[in-house]
């Protein structure tokens, strides 16, 4: 699970005939708490791990594409899904507007202070503390989700 893996898979779509490529790889964890009253109704834990190709095939009146995903990060699944996203694409119709953005993406997103960084660090105790606090009568459901997509693990290639 790494950058590596992202520029193989675009390196691969472009091997397979794609004119343009682009991947993301997708880290996440999440801890999902709901209380009511003072019991504990439900607690859950996830990680996500997710690969995301997409490719774009042809010329002339627009460029075909096809957009896949898979949670199998191994080399094999990963490049064998680049070459059917290829195949993919070239099964769908042409699309005029369709094409990796001409400037790029952005290298360096700004930093919007949508979560607080310390509540990364909370476990599962506190969280139920936190819902039984908010509402010791009614059932409360917290969700905290942590994603990690580092912007370097999010690669395109154009000619």
């Amino acid at each position: 699970m790494s950058e590596a893996l992202v520029e193989q898979v675009i390196a691969r779509c472009q091997r397979a005939g794609a004119k343009q490529a682009d991947a993301v790889l997708v880290l996440s964890d999440a801890i999902e708490v709901r209380v009511r009253g003072a019991e504990i109704d439900f607690v859950k834990q996830s990680r996500e791990r997710v690969l995301g190709i997409r490719a774009l095939v042809g010329d002339g009146a627009g460029l075909r594409t096809a957009v896949t995903s898979t949670s199998d990060l191994s080399d094999g699944v990963a490049l064998a899904l680049a070459d059917d996203t290829v195949e993919l694409a070239r099964a769908t119709a042409p699309d005029p507007y369709a094409g990796i953005p001409k400037d790029g993406f952005a290298e360096n997103p700004p930093e919007l202070s949508l979560c607080d960084p310390a509540d990364r660090k909370l476990g599962v105790d506190s969280l139920i503390a936190s819902a039984r606090e908010a509402s010791p009568q009614h059932a409360v459901r917290i969700r905290e989700l942590k994603t990690r997509k580092d912007p370097k693990r999010a690669a395109s290639s154009s000619p």
